[in-house]
């Protein structure tokens, strides 16, 4: 661990002293093509947080949120890679893909597969991967759903069986009383795996699965990337790079973020005395979360609630300022003031700190830290 340890100190600032004390969970969560609005949010971050503060931070990433995870984890969180990513956002293209939710439920009652190729994004997922090179030195974790165990569809386009149980507490799905297995797979890097260790495997909320290259790496973009009528789904090239409580099937499709979209919650357990700080989500839509889970039985919008209370602080995104971030005249420079904007305000005010959430199943003590008192703080102590 040691020697993650310095090179993280490397990545964070040439300047970053050794004796810095707290660990720094950075959530980038799933938006879609707004995904310019993480630059404009860690622009606000990046002018105030004092990394001589920071001993090591941890990235986790969500949909496009794996994406600008993805970004800092190969280059670090530093003044360079914020500049950068500032310049680098507007280039991203968001008409290849229509995000228009009605035209996308006209598709499915006109029997049209909506799902498209990965074309229009290889170039921004390529960009962050320094031309997809690269794997990620720091510790990283990104999120994909479990379509072989999530999918319940039938021949109608809107409807799906309703003999399965999701258990929102451990993320499993079972068939009368037979779990089928875990909702969701972790992608992670090295340093990541030797974290999440410390929670044993039957509470660990989704499988493992162990990335070593580069091109694995991309392959775990594209499998978080790849929501339900978005992309088409990835297939696993290799069964036995994945840790699970269950025995696994033939094969593994996997489905975009949408169950994992804040996926900060294992690590946080690994990591209790560790800040939490999220790019911000919205709440589903209701046609959405009707969709998800009558295909599913996945109730999207209850456990991202239960997602957000380990949270410290995270942008809160309204249902107004979603509906303007999708807006077809709204240009990835909006999307960065709006984002720089919505954090800065926050800032100013205390903090972001989540005003709705659950409280989750394994809201319990770790090893002695009590998390119910380490989450919610805020993250002035970094400033």
């Amino acid at each position: 661990m040691k020697k993650h340890l310095i090179a993280a100190s490397i990545f964070l600032s040439p300047l970053a002293p050794a004796a810095a004390t707290h660990d720094l969970i950075m959530s980038f969560d799933g938006k879609g093509t707004a995904m310019a609005w993480d630059a404009g949010v860690v622009k606000a971050l990046f002018k105030r947080i004092k990394l001589d503060k920071v001993k090591e931070i941890l990235f986790v990433g969500s949909s496009s949120g794996s994406i600008a995870s993805t970004y800092f984890a190969c280059r670090g969180f530093n003044k360079a890679a914020v500049e950068e990513l500032e310049i680098q956002s507007p280039k991203f293209a968001k008409e290849f893909l229509n995000e228009d939710s009605g035209f996308r439920a006209m598709q499915l009652i006109l029997d049209v597969p909506p799902e498209i190729s990965y074309d229009g994004i290889l170039p921004i997922i390529d960009m962050a991967m320094q031309g997809g090179t690269c794997l990620p030195k720091l510790p990283i974790l990104i999120a994909a759903g479990n379509l072989d165990v999530l999918d319940g569809r039938n021949k109608r386009p809107f409807g799906g069986r309703r003999d399965r149980k999701f258990n929102r507490d451990n993320y499993e799905l079972s068939l009368n009383g037979t779990v089928l297995g875990k909702a969701c797979t972790y992608f992670v890097n090295e340093p990541m795996a030797k974290i999440l260790k410390d929670v044993p495997e039957n509470e660990r909320l989704c499988d493992l699965r162990f990335v070593r290259t580069a091109a694995e790496h991309k392959a775990a973009i594209l499998a978080s990337v790849a929501e339900p009528t978005y992309f088409i789904p990835p297939e696993e090239a290799d069964l036995t790079k994945i840790s699970s409580a269950y025995p696994l099937g033939k094969k593994r499709r996997y489905g975009g973020g949408f169950v994992m979209n804040s996926a900060a919650q294992d690590v946080k357990r690994s990591r209790p005395a560790a800040f939490v700080f999220g790019t911000g989500r919205a709440s589903y839509s209701r046609m959405q979360n009707r969709l998800i889970f009558n295909w599913f039985n996945f109730p999207m919008n209850e456990t991202l609630l239960n997602q957000r209370w380990y949270f410290d602080e995270q942008v809160q995104i309204t249902k107004s300022e979603w509906a303007v971030m999708y807006e077809k005249k709204t240009t990835n420079h909006d999307l960065i003031r709006m984002g720089e904007a919505k954090a800065n305000k926050c800032f100013d005010a205390g903090g972001c700190k989540p005003d709705l959430y659950q409280v989750p199943f394994y809201a319990n003590d770790a090893w002695d830290q009590p998390l119910k008192g380490l989450r919610g703080r805020g993250i002035k102590e970094l400033f």
